[in-house]
């Protein structure tokens, strides 16, 4: 899993990015928005998940966001049609 966001860790010196060597499943990220804005459980994979809390601190101040440069215009994104393929797949 990739998280980007203002409030994700913090490099590691001499690394690329945080990485956490937990091991998280689907019901994670649930189980992250479940905890955060106090919610019950849902009592699926939330319940044996472990959150993904230790991806973000939320005590430093937010990072500014860094636009990221690519080969392709964003015209060339914005009118691909749908290949309807499954998200994974090559």
């Amino acid at each position: 899993m990739l998280v980007v966001s203002a409030y994700s860790r913090e490099r590691i010196p001499k690394l690329r990015g945080y990485v956490s060597h937990t091991q998280y499943e689907f019901g994670s990220i649930l189980k992250f928005v479940e905890n955060i804005w106090d919610l019950g459980r849902l009592g699926t994979t939330d319940s044996r998940a472990t959150s993904i809390v230790d991806c973000f601190d939320f005590a430093q101040s937010p990072r500014t966001f860094k636009r990221i440069s690519s080969s392709y215009p964003r015209e060339y994104f914005e009118h691909q049609p749908p290949s309807y393929k499954p998200v994974d797949s090559q």
